[in-house]
């Protein structure tokens, strides 16, 4: 987990870094400043520096050594200005990293809990039609034996008719405990996922 994380931080630094590396460099490539005088106020303008890259180049040069800043000074307000592009972009690439990673888990649990859900339905749903096999033989053995035997034997007759059920009972009692067993298991596959986080 941990070595995941350094992962993702080293990345999204990188990523970062070169994304504050490009956009820096395409802004200084295509844009530059004039200054625009309304009224008595003076105004610096963007505008789209249509000079070759030497030009410019020399431009900055000659602005920098006629700069009244030093050049330690104005290299220091620059790498600031970087740095919090840069480390602005790396917060946003971490949270979108770590907002990835909390979605996908989430719908991973999600799924797994559902598809469990579905099954334990399944299961129940067979169980109650056990069950109301079961009692439909009750109640088929209850009529049989309210209702007139053969005069033939009927004491075979009786236990014949209890036989059947029984047995057909002992059947049903197997398939019975098969599904009680598939539903314990499923429970606890349920209890074993981790609880989805209520947010990311």
């Amino acid at each position: 987990m941990v070595v995941k994380m350094l992962s993702e931080y080293w990345a999204a630094l990188l990523v970062g870094a070169a994304v504050g590396f490009v956009v820096g460099v395409v802004t200084l490539l295509l844009l530059g400043f004039r200054r625009v005088h309304r009224g008595d106020r003076t105004l610096i303008v963007p505008e789209l520096d249509r000079r070759s890259v030497g030009e410019r180049l020399r431009g900055w040069r000659d602005r920098a050594v006629a700069s009244p800043l030093r050049p330690r000074a104005f290299v220091a307000i620059v790498a600031l200005a970087v740095a919090t592009v840069v480390a602005g972009l790396v917060q946003n690439t971490l949270f979108n990293l770590h907002q990835t990673s909390c979605n996908a888990d989430f719908q991973s649990t999600t799924l797994e809990l559902r598809q469990i859900a579905t099954k334990d339905r399944e299961l129940e749903n067979r169980d109650d039609g056990l069950r109301n096999t079961r009692d439909d033989l009750m109640s088929t053995l209850v009529k049989a034996l309210a209702s007139p035997p053969p005069l033939s034997d009927p004491q075979a007759y009786t236990q014949r008719l209890l036989q059947d059920y029984n047995t057909a009972v002992a059947a049903l009692d197997v398939e019975r405990n098969k599904l009680i067993a598939e539903r314990k298991d499923l429970e606890d596959q349920r209890k074993a996922q981790p609880a989805p986080q209520e947010r990311c």
